[in-house]
């Protein structure tokens, strides 16, 4: 947090900077050189370091969205378990979809471990000299970050793919239950 905290005092200060050297201009090849330097600036520097606050608040929810799943899952698991307790129920007649439910949200796990690995490496890469960020950016850097928001769409694909076989799950229980 702190390497972003510094990176928007640093994109506020670049700011700051250019708009004092706005109010300074005079001539019209210096307001166009102004501009072209500041789009460039934004192409090279700002528009990579934003992709990385994106991307860490994407990776953030994800997180969140996984501990929720799991959270639900161990509830299922704590009934199921007093269902089984009361030899209301067998886990052995569920087992299909328990098993499936783990490995959707293991699965899950494993890709937002991933896309954490990507993403502590890009912003262990930022810098605040323009020049190195220069070097950096294009293509590989950006290539990351639709890697990064990639894999947290599958990650998300597997939790509501285990979402689904909850709801199968209750249905399953229901029946066996007859409900």
């Amino acid at each position: 947090y702190d390497t972003l905290s510094r990176l928007l005092d640093y994109y506020s200060a670049y700011y700051r900077d250019t708009l004092k050297r706005l109010g300074l201009i005079d001539r019209y090849e210096e307001a166009r050189s102004l501009a072209r330097e500041l789009k460039n600036w934004r192409e090279d520097i700002y528009a990579p370091g934003i992709e990385k606050i994106i991307s860490l608040d994407l990776v953030l929810r994800n997180k969140a969205i996984i501990k929720t799943a799991n959270s639900r899952f161990e509830k299922i698991l704590n009934d199921l378990r007093k269902l089984k307790n009361s030899k209301l129920l067998s886990l052995a007649e569920v087992e299909k979809y328990l098993g499936a439910a783990t490995a959707n949200l293991k699965a899950a796990e494993a890709l937002d471990n991933e896309v954490t690995k990507i993403l502590l490496q890009l912003l262990r890469k930022t810098t605040l000299n323009p020049d190195a960020d220069r070097k950096n950016k294009p293509e590989a850097i950006l290539s990351d970050y639709k890697r990064i928001s990639n894999l947290v769409d599958q990650s998300i694909i597997k939790i509501k793919t285990a979402y689904k076989i909850f709801i199968e799950l209750n249905s399953e229980v229901k029946k066996l239950l007859e409900l």
